[in-house]
């Protein structure tokens, strides 16, 4: 342990002992109350609900949690960062090495220690802001880890809407139900996943007992069932870029693993494969729009930039990183994704997709690896390049509208969003309702 370390432990001891142990801190807490949460919606009289890390899901949930009955409250989530690592100062990568069984005597004494102080802290938004439920978007934020537990011994309702949940590989879901075994069970009220492959991984691993989660679908996607959503077979075709290290346990911040020290592993060639014959097809069809979507710009859009110098720039093939409202998907021809949910979204609107399969994903090297492998048996999944850019032109140079095989598509949508009748946020609020009625009687 280097000294930085020892200063840091000693920090959070005297940071314990003079100010939470003997409640001082609280004098700090009453001065700087207005500091700690945003009131987005507050009438003193109501229960609240509070968000943490809200960048994570809260625009997705805004509007949601606004027809709820309760004030919404966002935790200041720089405070939030700040509290837990100079009262936690353990020095560990991922969250699950704090809620590890496996953790030192000394380190499970800081962890005590950490637990009180963030009980006192806790206690006092309660008591100031009437909070009843927190909600969280994911089980893996370093920040909140032992938030589940300090919330139940308060008798707050703590949340989980688990958005990263398809489990798309077997590696992911061994990998997932591994490191869950290895670490103590939820503490929480609730845990909502998308599907029912994620509610299997977290029971089966122990994590959270069968009555304590919730399978229930992403709620953007309602908005792409709404009997007045007007959808246009135009001359877009778009493709939704994925990254590179996709589903293979590599982190850059962004997903995507382009950095030169992976070009030989991941999905490389595909994706090199994909926009060659994108380019070709842009080139011989100058009528159509070409719509390259990043999820993020960054190492994503550098990415297509170096296939765009390499295989010849044109004016309709563009990137963008930003999407409102669903605008590219409700008005394409043909879509284009691999491994990623934008392919259920594209199937909601029964829209033509076609996943290119080439190269990596039918190499035995990435078997384990390989998202939604199962959907490699269906027609619209291309394992031939060739085949891949045939398929592409023959839809361009036609006139007429292919259909789409709406029985798989509601297969695989209801497998992997869990609903296919966009009701997600009529369900979650009931949910709530139901909930918030059992607990008063």
């Amino acid at each position: 342990m280097d000294i930085k370390n020892y200063f840091r432990i000693l920090r959070a001891l005297i940071a314990y002992y003079i100010l939470f142990k003997t409640r001082f801190i609280s004098l700090y807490f009453k001065s700087n109350k207005k500091q700690f949460v945003k009131k987005i919606k507050f009438y003193p009289k109501k229960d609240s609900i509070m968000i943490l890390n809200p960048i994570r899901g809260y625009p997705e949930f805004e509007k949601t949690l606004k027809k709820t009955n309760f004030n919404i409250l966002i935790h200041n989530f720089d405070f939030e960062k700040k509290f837990f690592s100079y009262l936690l100062p353990l020095n560990k990568k991922k969250f699950y090495h704090y809620t590890s069984k496996n953790v030192s005597s000394f380190e499970k004494f800081l962890i005590s220690k950490y637990k009180e102080s963030l009980q006192v802290y806790l206690s006092f938004l309660k008591k100031n802001f009437k909070i009843k439920y927190i909600i969280v978007f994911a089980i893996h934020y370093k920040s909140e880890v032992f938030w589940d537990e300090i919330s139940n011994d308060l008798n707050i309702k703590y949340l989980i809407y688990h958005r990263e949940s398809q489990y798309a590989s077997p590696k992911e879901v061994n990998f997932t139900k591994k490191m869950l075994r290895g670490i103590n069970p939820f503490q929480g009220h609730r845990i909502f996943v998308y599907n029912e492959i994620a509610k299997k991984v977290f029971v089966e691993s122990g994590y959270v007992a069968k009555d304590k989660i919730i399978v229930n679908g992403p709620l953007r996607t309602d908005k792409l069932y709404k009997p007045n959503i007007k959808t246009k077979n135009n001359n877009i075709v778009l493709f939704y870029i994925f990254g590179t290290g996709m589903g293979l346990g590599y982190m850059t911040g962004q997903s995507d693993i382009t950095h030169s020290k992976f070009k030989n592993f991941g999905w490389n060639m595909l994706l090199e494969n994909t926009y060659k014959n994108l380019f070709k097809l842009a080139k011989e069809f100058k009528n159509y729009k070409f719509i390259c979507k990043g999820k993020y710009s960054g190492m994503i859009m550098d990415r297509h930039f170096a296939m765009e110098k390499k295989f010849g720039k044109t004016s309709n093939l563009i990137f963008t990183s930003k999407e409102k409202n669903y605008e590219f998907l409700k008005n394409s021809k043909i879509v284009i994704s691999f491994g990623s949910t934008t392919m259920f979204e594209a199937m909601i609107l029964k829209k033509k997709l076609l996943i290119p399969f080439f190269n990596e994903p039918i190499n035995k090297k990435y078997k384990n690896n390989v998202p939604f492998e199962e959907l490699s048996k269906f027609k619209f999944v291309k394992k031939k390049e060739n085949d891949f850019y045939k398929s592409i032109k023959k839809i361009l140079a036609s006139k007429k509208n292919f259909n789409s095989d709406n029985k798989i598509y509601d297969i695989c949508i209801k497998k992997y969003l869990g609903f296919n009748d966009g009701n997600n946020e009529k369900r979650f609020i009931n949910l709530i309702k139901k909930d918030n009625f059992k607990s008063k009687y």
